[in-house]
Order: structure tokens, then sequence, then C-alpha cells
């Protein structure tokens, strides 16, 4: 009994452990992914502006389109960017509470159910020992 007792206060630590550990890589993937976006929205914002720059110089039909179809494709190439990061990345951070609200409230059972265990094994304990002593 005491060792099944162990090997569950060991799987509950490990979960513990477990899910810290997956709350600090998802922190870090959402400032990565804000990070991306600043810049993918600077990227844009420069393109953008130099369009407009070579618009004003008066340069050839052509050179302008050409430069117009690199932004177009710098702009589609940016969007898959951010669609495919926020595939694997859950940025939403009322998501984020949530899910950290819901496993420790499923950790809080968990514990509750171990002091269950342990208050039983306890009381088990204590009439083995009264009926030794009445032996």
């Amino acid at each position: 009994m005491f060792t099944y007792s162990l090997c569950d206060d060991f799987a509950m630590y490990k979960n513990i452990l477990k899910m810290q550990y997956e709350e600090k890589i998802q922190e870090y993937a959402s400032k990565l992914w804000l990070e991306i976006s600043d810049r993918l929205e600077d990227i844009e914002k420069l393109y953008k502006q130099v369009e407009v720059n070579l618009l004003h110089l008066h340069f050839a039909p052509k050179e302008i389109k050409t430069r117009y179809s690199y932004q177009q494709q710098l702009s589609d190439a940016l969007a898959i960017l951010r669609m495919n990061y926020s595939k694997y990345v859950q940025v939403d951070e009322q998501c984020k509470v949530d899910l950290s609200a819901a496993k420790i409230d499923k950790l809080r059972r968990i514990i509750d159910e171990q002091a269950d265990k342990i208050e039983y094994l306890t009381a088990l304990l204590e009439e083995e020992k009264d009926m030794r002593e009445e032996k």
C-alpha cells in the first residue's frame, strides 16, 4: 500500500513539473509570437513607405509594378508565416489563464484525494497497532 501511495505521489509531482514546464514554454512562445508580430508589422510599414516613396520619385511604371509585386509577395509570405505560427501557438491569454485554472483545480482534487488516502491509511495503521497491542 505504501509503495502505491509513493508511486502516486511521484506521478503527481511529475505531472506538476510537466505542467510548469509546459506553461513556461507557452509563455516563451507567446513572447516570441509578439516579437515576431511586431517585427512583421514594422517590415510591412517599411515596405509600404518605400512604395510610396518610389511613387513620388516617378520611377518607370515597369519598376513600380515590379516593386509592387515584390511587396505583394512579401505580404503573402508574412501572412503565411503568421498563419503557420498561430496554428502551433495559442496566443489568447484568456485561454491560457482558463487552462491554468483548470489544471490547478485538477491538482487540488488530486491533492484532496491523496490527503483522504493518507487519512485512511493512518487509520488502518492505528487499528493494526491497536490489534497488535491487544494480542
